[in-house]
């Protein structure tokens, strides 16, 4: 096994099935290694993008508190988030940071996408242009995207 960061191990199944003891480091198992690093490939193929028809749809949250989306909570790695409005305006998206204070990130037109990183735990509020709070989305743990409706 070779890792990322180039760490590896290598294990005699035979002996060991249950994999204890890593040889990598072992002199003696040098020649092996060199063995099989030769075989493995040198080139991958592209990791493709999802397709937005196959991304999990996120629940839009109607506004109940006097226009305020509840704060951000960030925790982890960030990914790619399309929102998609579908209402019959323009609409403006902004990050809900963990004061609860909306932060504008920009504007989305009628049957247009926005693609935006974003991490799992984040809000994002969505208001009309004149900056009512129409709903906003709660940011889960994987791409997905985020349909405004209309």
């Amino acid at each position: 096994i070779h890792y990322a960061n180039g760490e590896e191990e290598l294990y005699d199944i035979e002996t060991d099935p249950y994999e204890w003891k890593n040889l990598a480091g072992d002199p003696a198992h040098a020649k092996q290694l060199k063995k099989l690093r030769d075989r493995a490939p040198t080139k991958f193929a592209e990791k493709p993008a999802p397709s937005l028809a196959s991304l999990p749809t996120l629940p839009w949250q109607v506004l109940k508190n006097e226009n305020r989306a509840p704060a951000s909570e960030p925790d982890g790695s960030p990914f790619e988030v399309t929102f998609i409005n579908q209402s019959a305006g323009g609409v403006k998206l902004w990050w809900v940071d963990p004061q609860q204070k909306p932060l504008f990130y920009g504007e989305i037109e009628t049957g247009k996408n926005r693609v935006q990183k974003t991490r799992p735990g984040a809000v994002w509020l969505v208001t009309d242009p004149a900056e009512q709070g129409l709903g906003y989305f709660q940011i889960g743990d994987r791409a997905a995207k985020a349909i405004v409706p209309k």
